[in-house]
């Protein structure tokens, strides 16, 4: 009995035992969640920020398919123009889901990275078919953002730096006198917020 309490003690797979001991013991939501969240890290602070973005990442499907499912409807009059309607709405949820299982192996960084770059086409998108005066133009920040946060540093200076030279190609595909009109204190003058928020961000 000794010599199989001492082979236990050195066995290599203790810890699992006991981290599976100790999972056991949680509730079953508990033990789903972090199932769900899980980022196969070594570093804690990196193991953060992946759950973090796990949950983002979730959140952000589930957004995605209840949107189809509420658009399905009005678009599908018969299933042939519903089907490309639905399609932005596929890439989407494909995209989520590969950067979430990129993020689930520990690349965090890498699937901040991925993420910023879906969200600024994304946004640019947006603000292309809205409009760069639209209230909504102050998203193009949002990629920058996540970017800051789960990303390398420098990927939120080369995020903003993309996202204001897409902000400033609709701005002048809009207007070719939008560099005039803007610093003669015209309605252009307006988009200034942006590259400001750009910049603070």
């Amino acid at each position: 009995r000794r010599q199989r309490q001492m082979c236990i003690r050195d066995s290599p797979y203790r810890d699992s035992m006991a981290d599976y001991t100790e999972n056991s013991q949680l509730p079953s939501w508990r033990r789903l969640s972090d199932w769900l969240l899980q980022c196969r890290s070594t570093d804690s602070a990196q193991t953060l920020r992946g759950r973090l973005l796990a949950a983002a990442l979730l959140f952000t499907e589930v957004l995605t398919l209840v949107a189809m499912g509420l658009v399905l409807p009005f678009i599908a009059g018969d299933m042939a123009p519903g089907i490309p309607g639905l399609s932005p709405g596929v890439m989407l949820a494909v995209a989520w889901a590969i950067i979430y299982f990129i993020n689930r192996r520990g690349a965090t960084s890498l699937a901040g990275s991925l993420l910023s770059v879906v969200l600024l086409f994304f946004v640019v998108a947006l603000v292309a078919h809205n409009g760069t005066m639209a209230p909504g133009a102050l998203s193009i920040i949002v990629p920058v953002i996540v970017a800051g946060f789960f990303a390398p540093p420098v990927s939120a200076v080369v995020m903003a730096l993309l996202a204001g030279s897409a902000y400033f190609y609709l701005n002048f595909r809009a207007n070719p006198a939008y560099v005039s009109d803007m610093f003669a204190g015209g309605a252009a003058s307006q988009t200034l917020l942006v590259y400001a928020n750009l910049i603070f961000v």
